[in-house]
């Protein structure tokens, strides 16, 4: 009797043991009914915290690839002694960039940042995708356009100004004779920087690459953001 008394108590606790544990799990699988696993996974995952892989990786984003293409005038001296009326040119390129962006943060929060974003920040020359590995060392012949648009710049102003231009600028070829390099990085003449004191809105490197970064590099030019992250979950389809 005492056994199957024991044999009684022990089905009993098992019993109970099983009630409990079904009642159990039967609660949890009613609340992951209303849980979306997907968006749980991406936000432990994929959360933007700081010096996470995934924040570091889009602080510093590609943005692909650029390339450039530069025109060379071959008859320069002929137009400009008026044997030709019109300006013969070639196309060199392509000057190949991997280019990187920045996205600088300015404050962060524990739902939101503030950043400035700079599409611009590098440019790294490929020699393989351009045209030539020493493609930026060819030299070719462009219009001085650095000339050319303070000229039109300065057309409507009085004419002192006017004259003290000419005067300044009597010795500026209209056209250069420099390395691709220059014309992307460095495009700088002494007139240049002495018209960028005097004159507003003019800069004193006219390099179309420099100018691409510095026109996000400076703060007053720079995409100043605000996002929001891991607030809201979407709703279970």
């Amino acid at each position: 009797m005492q056994i199957q008394e024991q044999i009684k108590i022990e089905l009993r606790s098992k019993l109970i043991s099983l009630t409990i544990t079904a009642v159990v799990c039967s609660v949890l699988f009613l609340a992951s009914l209303h849980i979306n696993y997907q968006w749980e996974f991406i936000k432990e995952h994929v959360r933007f915290r700081r010096n996470s892989a995934t924040q570091n990786g889009w602080i510093h984003t590609p943005q692909g690839m650029l390339r450039v293409y530069m025109f060379n005038v071959t008859n320069a001296e002929s137009f400009l002694n008026g044997t030709d009326l019109r300006l013969k040119i070639e196309q060199i390129g392509p000057i190949a960039y991997h280019v990187t962006g920045l996205n600088e943060i300015l404050s962060q929060t524990k739902d939101s940042l503030t950043f400035r974003r700079n599409p611009h920040n590098i440019f790294e020359f490929d020699p393989l995708a351009s045209s030539s590995p020493d493609i930026l060392n060819q030299t070719i012949i462009m219009p001085n356009i650095i000339l050319l648009s303070s000229a039109a710049k300065l057309h409507d102003w009085v004419f002192f100004v006017r004259h003290a231009f000419n005067a300044i600028t009597i010795n500026e070829s209209a056209f250069l004779k420099e390395t691709i390099n220059y014309f992307l990085w460095d495009f700088t003449i002494p007139t240049l920087s002495l018209l960028a004191h005097y004159v507003p809105n003019i800069v004193s490197n006219c390099g179309l690459l420099y100018n691409a970064q510095y026109l996000f590099d400076n703060p007053v030019h720079s995409l100043r953001q605000q996002i929001r992250y891991g607030v809201h979950s979407p709703k279970m389809q």
